[in-house]
């Protein structure tokens, strides 16, 4: 069987219930005491001393206190903690006062022993007081609270029955005009850092929420919480512990007289700011901030305590201004008295029925349209307070509005068509029409795809035929060209022989072998790209890298020199190989290196080779002409010039690049190209790396 989950108000009053019952504990163990003392000479032997009303004092204080926020019927589990703190303020009070009034060192130490149990629990109470203010104890760790009076049983033990922090011996006692004090030992540290960590704790969490919280109600109540701790912190720290510690004794110890200022600062924050009704544990205004609608806290005269963002901008007026206001000023007469009307005693206060069409008033005088939800929360009748949830809804008048309208206009339409029932199945059949004719004209458009679809896959294979008739006869053609410029060559070359020839003659002949030797060159391009696209691979055997580029190198540093242009390179090592046809990819690089030369008119050509691992790659730079960013896309296609080349006269067939690009793919690698026009252009070839068998 499921087990029901305990309400926030049963939590609060087992909460409450257990430290009544510690509380009366502690106030029956103090009563005890002082029956015992009655019947030993050496405890019950006062003198009157008028350092006591230092302590007797603040126990009057703290004691009224207790009966003040009884009366006030505060349940809240920081109202709870508070009062266990005050207990426990009020016995060590009691401990010292008549410690201070005792004659023999034996009664001073018995009563010090007394003291020493308020002394245990008050920064326990305090710690737990700081963390149920910020948020409820039953959200955090079911461990805390048990370990926390675990250890004040310890100190409580230690304290009182050995002498493990102060020395127990009435003969080590010492007098001092405010009366005995015991000596601490070498253990007393560990009492202080108890103490002082709980309490630091406490005082860290409160300044942390101070500062995190958006809340002018609830900074003025953590602020007062902050100066509560602080002042005995830091007064108590130094005149009963850091002071004792180094044997210092001259200072009347004061902690507890400091700490009833905690008492007095508390009880002023119950009755100004409404502490331990109105917190963050109680109403989690972290949340309530980030809520759809606005929310106000207000006290039983309706003056406004709390707001969150929504509230103000729904009334366009910040929180400090609407702090303190009444909250009959954000209404129109008529709306208010509607909220008063549901708050009067023959009404339910607590139900939570919307109040719905009434109109709030925002900064600028305007009305807004708002639905109101209203609770009361009863602490006893000085503690009530109301809250209201005030939820916008002019978007939902405005949409309500329209939606009359709409309707309105329907209602009319609806009765022109039942006017006109003869026009409406005119115009059904020819929707009726309309939609057999979309058919039909879908048909028609599905056919003509189907037609225009075969059509296209047909001129689609007519193209790669042709193409594949193409590439078929530029192979032909280039091979078939051979046999003619063979004959060319040999005739060409008997001519240049030819001794009797004039000069005239030779200029010919030598204009003739070049234009032959340009018309070779192209036809074998063709004949390779014709043996590449068809799919064909030559052989590729593991060759020296530096085998391939060392004529290379050689040949264009000529060249580049005859223009007046730097050539520098940066070879790799003898040990590089790459699988490749030696003679193609020689070819390719030649390529490559021939057009940086010929675009390039003055400042450097630079060819240097990366070797990794497993990959190599030659980069030729330049410092020419470059190329137009559009045009890069289109360097490596076949018969492309750029028309930053017209200017150079470049007599190239525009298949240079696109052969090299063949070239490299058939050795596996790849060609890239980096160029900014007028800047310069870097070509790279990547091809594998491998290791000779």
């Amino acid at each position: 069987m499921n087990e029901v989950p305990e309400t926030k108000d049963a939590v609060v009053k087992r909460s409450a219930r257990s430290v009544f019952i510690i509380s009366i504990s502690l106030l029956l163990v103090s009563l005890a005491t002082i029956v015992y003392s009655i019947q030993q000479t050496s405890v019950s032997d006062f003198h009157f001393n008028p350092f006591a009303i230092l302590s007797f004092l603040p126990l009057a204080v703290n004691v009224f206190i207790i009966v003040m926020i009884m009366r006030l019927r505060a349940r809240s589990e920081e109202s709870v903690w508070f009062v266990m703190y005050v207990c426990a303020l009020s016995v060590a009070c009691l401990g010292e006062g008549l410690q201070r009034l005792s004659v023999q060192p034996e009664g001073a130490l018995f009563w010090f022993h007394l003291n020493s149990i308020g002394f245990a629990i008050m920064p326990m109470a305090y710690y737990l007081f700081a963390f149920s203010y910020v948020k409820p104890l039953r959200l955090q760790s079911p461990l805390l609270i048990p370990s926390l009076f675990i250890s004040a049983g310890i100190i409580i033990f230690y304290f009182s029955s050995t002498g493990l922090f102060f020395a127990t011996d009435p003969s080590s006692a010492f007098y001092m005009p405010w009366g005995y004090n015991a000596l601490t030992t070498n253990w007393f540290p560990i009492l202080l850092i108890w103490i002082e960590m709980l309490m630091g704790v406490a005082l860290l969490t409160l300044i942390r929420f101070y500062r995190r919280t958006s809340s002018d109600l609830l900074k003025r109540q953590s602020r007062v919480y902050i100066w509560a701790i602080l002042i005995p912190l830091v007064g108590g720290t130094i005149t009963d512990g850091i002071l004792p510690l180094f044997g210092i004794n001259s200072i009347v110890p004061s902690s507890l007289f400091l700490s009833t200022v905690t008492s007095i600062f508390a009880y002023y924050g119950l009755h100004k700011y409404r502490s331990f009704q109105i917190n963050p544990a109680e109403f989690a205004a972290n949340v309530i901030s980030t809520m759809q609608e606005a929310v106000i806290v207000t006290g039983s005269d309706y003056k406004i305590d709390f707001v969150n963002k929504e509230a103000e901008r729904l009334f366009g007026i910040s929180s400090a201004e609407l702090t303190g206001q009444h909250i009959s000023n954000g209404f129109v007469p008529e709306s208010w008295a509607a909220i008063t009307h549901h708050h009067k005693p023959a009404a339910d206060p607590t139900k939570d029925d919307p109040i719905d069409k009434l109109l709030a008033i925002n900064g600028a005088g305007e009305q807004v349209p708002v639905n109101v939800y209203t609770s009361l929360l009863d602490e006893g009748k000085q503690n009530e307070a109301y809250i209201f949830i005030i939820a916008d809804i002019s978007d939902i008048t405005e949409s309500y509005h329209q939606l009359e309208a709409s309707t309105a206009r329907i209602r009319s339409q609806n009765d022109m068509l039942q006017q006109n029932q003869i026009t409406m199945q005119r115009l059904l059949q020819e929707s009726k029409d309309l939609q057999e004719q979309l058919r039909h004209e879908k048909e028609n458009v599905e056919h003509t795809v189907e037609v225009r679809t075969a059509e296209l896959r047909e001129a689609r294979d007519e193209l790669k035929a042709s193409d594949q008739l193409k590439s078929e006869f530029i192979m032909l053609s280039s091979h078939n060209l051979r046999t003619p410029l063979t004959i060319m060559r040999g005739s060409i070359e008997m001519l240049t022989n030819d001794e009797s020839a004039s000069a005239q003659q030779k200029t010919m002949i030598n204009v003739l072998a070049s234009s032959t030797e340009r018309l070779g060159e192209f036809v074998e391009d063709l004949l390779t790209i014709a043996t590449l696209e068809a799919g064909d691979q030559s052989k590729l055997t593991p060759t020296k890298l530096g085998d391939i580029v060392a004529p290379l190198i050689k040949e264009a540093r000529t060249m580049a020199e005859a223009k007046d242009i730097l050539f520098t390179d940066v070879q790799a090592q003898d040990d590089i190989y790459v699988n490749a046809n030696a003679l193609r990819l020689r070819g390719a690089i030649r390529n490559i290196l021939h057009n940086a030369v010929h675009f390039t008119s003055k400042g450097q050509i630079m060819m240097k080779i990366d070797v990794t691992d497993d990959t190599c790659r030659i980069v030729v730079s330049d410092t020419g002409i470059g190329i137009a960013a559009d045009e890069l896309p289109k360097l490596f296609t076949k018969f492309h010039r750029g028309t930053s080349t017209m200017e150079f006269n470049y007599e190239g067939e525009g298949i240079g690049l696109y052969l090299t690009k063949l070239v490299v793919e058939e050795h596996h690698g790849q060609i890239t190209a980096d160029s900014v026009l007028g800047s310069g252009t870097t070509l790279t070839v990547s091809l594998p790396r491998v290791t000779p068998s």
